[in-house]
């Protein structure tokens, strides 16, 4: 070939690259498209380094764990080709990884240890650590338990000496993961709380969520059927386990978490009777295996049978699932966690069909007690690795001071010297305080009398005190009875608030089904955004989107007090507003026509429930819509009371409001009037609630309000930003000036990116 021209291509490939790297940087919202662009740059770079590099951003970017697994061996194959040690050792480190989720586990340890070599023969302790206690999570998982806490504790020490606090919570992990797997579950909790506490002194939300999963897992397992305060304390980890890893895409932990609950509502259906819980356990489930068939989590998709069979017994399909159970009990090599999700299941089993002979005759037919003897003996000797282990490092820190304690007892010695020194020249002198001390003591004899006096007012005075006392005790009697009323009102104040705080979450699950979701609203606008904070549990601010026939609507309102009322009213607004889209001729449709339809219907609807010698009723929303019709070039505004904020030639332009509400109200009263603009013109446009402007905050010691102002010129500075910078910094922007104030109103922004 032509060297010119092959220099050329060289330029050609590099300048391809600069481009990804442009596009990865300035899209960051469209990761798939990006992989596809990676895969496809991967096959037609010649250059083995670049190469090695695109194959390792695919394999670290790629969220199916067969693509993984994939791109990683085709970097392992070229680094070993090419002898690039780093990237072996990259490379392997994920292979083993993924072997490990795949249950490979002689695979995986082949893996990690080609892992640990390269970063022992490179002298890069931190990568040896980490790929040490993979190694030793291997080992727990293959029952070498003694050989897998060895290097546990080996790669503990070494986090420990290097100061790193995140891995030393990932070790702390897998030793209580060891625990739980062995059934130590105080021990597991032990160290499960440890990795928890680092995690949130060092706000690492995604080990975070994977610490609540784990926590939870202590508690289910440890929990009898009729030990409710456990399961409820499991439910609550896995929630918070489950919102840490979907808002930070831990797939793998989020199938985990998602799976837990499911089986934990069918089992409180399939006890209490609500049927509320058996909806949640399918929600929960089918969201389970939706991404668990995305990411290829083949191997956890053979428990899905658990909860399957639990639906099926909450159908009333028993032997069905009687069926599906005793063939998931005959698979090999079940794991401990397996074996206990199973034995829950059987039990929820027995517990519908009364069958109260066959739960026990399944206990007495289990290995449970062969395996418990096990555990006990695995428990022994972990205590005991563990006292070695932490002597070890108490060892080491008495070497450390030992210069230290050698100083402080010479400088001891010389200060007793001192000491005896003084005492030997004080002799004397003390003599001579004796002998004063003998002259005052005869003085103090004559004050005796005069004492002996007072002593006497002092015994009259404690008679008076011994009346006072009684009364005293009288009046503690008194308190007594009260204090055991105010028990009683306290108690039944606890048990309203219990009801309030179960009312509020079934209504939040309400209102989330009716309002659109963020995943929803950017499939109608790519760079649409929510902040979204409500109150309560409920908001009394929503947001509302949908397509019709091409054209785009979108509105932000915010209804009358916040809490119960106020989500009842955002629904009523939600399910109006559809109903209105769905009528009208969108091709023509004005933002004003559908806010005067809306009012109306509200009107209609609110004077229902008004008693006819009544106050005047005031309820209703505050609200701003757009029309955007992107064939016609054309964007529609109408609002009530709130305004339309819109980026234009890279300023910021406010579209006021009608100061009308959709709402019952004589004294302001009227047709909405319309905004119309070219969309081609429009960058950005945002809408918002009151609750952000109005957000209390401490600035130089005094107590003020957000306000319009310091939202506008938040905007200013952030619109040119991907969407979801911009969501981040606003978020960022009420933490910091609200910090410790408490919120006062549901907060709501929606922002909407066209170019």
């Amino acid at each position: 070939m032509n060297p010119a021209l092959q220099y050329k291509k060289y330029i050609t490939v590099i300048f391809i690259c600069f481009l990804m790297l442009i596009n990865f940087n300035a899209k960051a919202e469209y990761p798939y498209q990006v992989l596809d662009s990676l895969c496809a740059l991967q096959r037609s770079v010649q250059d083995t380094a670049q190469r090695l590099d695109v194959l390792y951003k695919i394999y670290r970017m790629h969220y199916n764990l067969d693509s993984v697994e994939k791109y990683a061996i085709l970097s392992f194959r070229l680094a070993v080709k090419s002898k690039n040690e780093d990237q072996i050792g990259n490379s392997a480190n994920v292979l083993g990884w993924i072997k490990f989720q795949k249950k490979k586990f002689i695979e995986s340890a082949k893996f990690y240890k080609i892992t640990i070599n390269i970063c022992n023969k490179k002298g890069n302790l931190r990568g040896e650590a980490n790929a040490l206690s993979c190694l030793g999570n291997v080992y727990l998982c293959s029952l070498n338990y003694e050989k897998g806490m060895k290097l546990l504790l080996k790669s503990l020490q070494i986090f420990s000496d290097l100061g790193d606090t995140a891995m030393i919570s990932s070790v702390y992990r897998g030793i209580g993961s060891s625990c739980l797997e062995y059934q130590l579950y105080q021990s597991g909790e032990k160290y499960f709380t440890k990795a928890l506490e680092i995690d949130l002194k060092n706000e690492n939300p995604k080990a975070i969520g994977r610490d609540y999963l784990k926590l939870g897992l202590c508690a289910l397992y440890s929990a009898t059927q009729k030990d409710t305060a456990k399961k409820s304390l499991a439910r609550k980890f896995f929630h918070l386990a489950y919102n840490y890893t979907k808002e930070n895409n831990d797939f793998i932990y989020n199938v985990q978490s998602a799976f837990h609950l499911s089986l934990m509502y069918a089992e409180l259906a399939g006890y209490s009777k609500n049927w509320n819980y058996a909806d949640s356990s399918i929600v929960f489930f089918n969201e389970c295996k939706f991404l668990a068939h995305n990411i290829g989590y083949k191997n956890y998709e053979e428990n899905f049978d658990l909860p399957h069979a639990e639906h099926l017994m909450l159908a009333g399909a028993h032997e069905k699932a009687y069926e599906i159970l005793v063939n998931f009990s005959k698979r090999k090599k079940l794991s401990y966690s397996q074996y206990e999700t199973l034995s829950k299941a059987l039990e929820l089993y027995f517990h519908f069909s009364k069958d109260y002979k066959g739960w026990l005759y399944y206990i007495e037919s289990s290995d449970h007690w062969h395996r418990k003897l096990y555990i006990e003996e695995y428990g022994v000797k972990f205590e005991l690795m563990s006292w070695e282990n932490d002597l070890a490092i108490r060892l080491k820190e008495y070497e450390k001071n030992k210069i230290n304690r050698n100083l402080e007892i010479q400088r001891e010695q010389i200060h007793h010297e001192l000491l005896r020194k003084i005492m030997t020249y004080l002799i004397l002198p003390i003599f001579f305080v004796t002998i004063t001390f003998i002259i005052f003591y005869i003085r103090n004899n004559r004050l005796n009398e005069v004492l002996k006096k007072q002593k006497e007012k002092i015994l009259s005075a404690n008679n008076m005190l011994a009346i006072f006392n009684d009364e005293i005790r009288e009046r503690s009697i008194e308190l007594e009875t009260q204090t055991k009323e105010i028990k009683r009102q306290r108690n039944k104040l606890a048990s309203i608030n219990l009801r309030i705080v179960l009312n509020m979450e079934i209504a939040g699950r309400l209102q989330q089904s009716v309002v659109i979701s963020p995943d929803s609203l950017r499939k109608i606008f790519n760079g649409a955004f929510v902040v979204w904070r409500p109150l309560d549990t409920v908001s009394g601010d929503f947001y509302w989107a949908t397509e019709i026939e091409g054209v785009k609507f979108a509105a932000l309102a915010d209804c009358t007090g916040h809490g119960i009322p106020g989500a009842c009213l955002s629904m009523l607004g939600t399910a109006l507003l559809n109903g209105i889209a769905a009528r009208i001729n969108v091709k023509t449709a004005k933002a004003s026509d559908i806010l005067n339809k809306l009012k109306t219907r509200i009107r209609q609807s609110l004077s229902q429930g008004i008693p006819l010698d009544g106050d005047e009723v005031h309820d209703g929303m505050d609200i701003s819509l757009c029309i955007i019709d992107e064939e016609n070039d054309r964007l529609s505004y109408s609002g009530a009371y709130r305004p339309l904020w819109t980026i234009k030639n890279n300023s910021l332009t406010e579209w006021k409001a009608d100061r009308i509400s959709v709402a019952i109200d004589q004294d302001h009263d009227g047709d909405f009037s319309d905004n119309e603009m070219k969309l081609s013109e429009i960058q950005s446009l945002y809408m918002f609630s009151d609750g952000i402007t109005d957000q209390f905050g401490i600035m130089d010691g005094k107590l003020l309000k957000f306000k319009h102002k310091r939202l506008r010129n938040l905007v200013e500075e952030i619109f040119n930003e991907p969407s979801i910078c911009q969501k981040q910094k606003i978020e960022q922007a009420i933490d910091n000036w609200a910090k410790d104030t408490p919120q006062t109103d549901d907060i709501l922004v929606v922002g909407i990116k066209f170019a």
